[in-house]
């Protein structure tokens, strides 16, 4: 692939050490490359198999109920149409 089609994509969830004892101990890695039809692309993993101790995890956030995703949806559209007119 030439520079013109080269890419780099990121996807990250939660956290991963990337420096020092916590990335050496906590975090695997692996990595593969594959040949496509435009080209070879390369995959590259960290998986943080626990957090360390010394980090405090915030709560799970609460589940939506139906009447809070009715209502946020709602606003989103109210939003949505206001900038509509403000464009035109």
């Amino acid at each position: 692939m030439g520079a013109e089609r080269s890419r780099f994509q990121k996807f990250k969830k939660g956290f991963v050490a990337y420096s020092g004892d916590y990335a050496e101990t906590l975090v695997d890695k692996g990595y593969a490359q594959g040949n496509v039809r435009p080209g070879m692309i390369g995959i590259q993993v960290r998986i943080m198999k626990e957090s360390p101790k010394e980090f405090e995890m915030k709560k799970e956030l609460e589940k939506e109920t139906p009447e809070q995703k009715a209502a946020r949806e709602a606003e989103l559209k109210e939003m949505v149409a206001e900038m509509k007119e403000v464009s035109d």
